[in-house]
């Protein structure tokens, strides 16, 4: 049995960077749909003390704009369409 060494690194490499570049990809995607959270009133520095009756500040929930997310749903379709075709030519050969 003959092992063909460069075809057999050309395979592993490629397949390498494609699922690093998809990993990374979907970070992407992730990172620009996390959207930040924020008090009304601005960032306060709170000190701990005894005292119970003070409540903490109240955070809200931001929504990322259109832009970010769109462009992440970009991100994550061409990482499932990377996966379908993936699988075609796994598949259909």
């Amino acid at each position: 049995m003959h092992i063909q060494w460069e075809a057999f690194g050309e395979v592993f490499m490629v397949s390498f960077g494609v699922a690093v570049g998809l990993i990374a990809v979907f970070a992407i995607g992730v990172g620009l749909l996390s959207a930040p959270t924020r008090t009304p009133d601005g960032p306060r520095l709170t000190v701990a003390t005894a005292d119970t009756s003070t409540t903490p500040p109240t955070t809200t929930r931001v929504r990322p704009t259109i832009t970010r997310r769109v462009t992440a749903w970009m991100c994550f379709l061409a990482c499932a369409l990377s996966v379908a075709y993936g699988l075609y030519l796994i598949i259909a050969r």
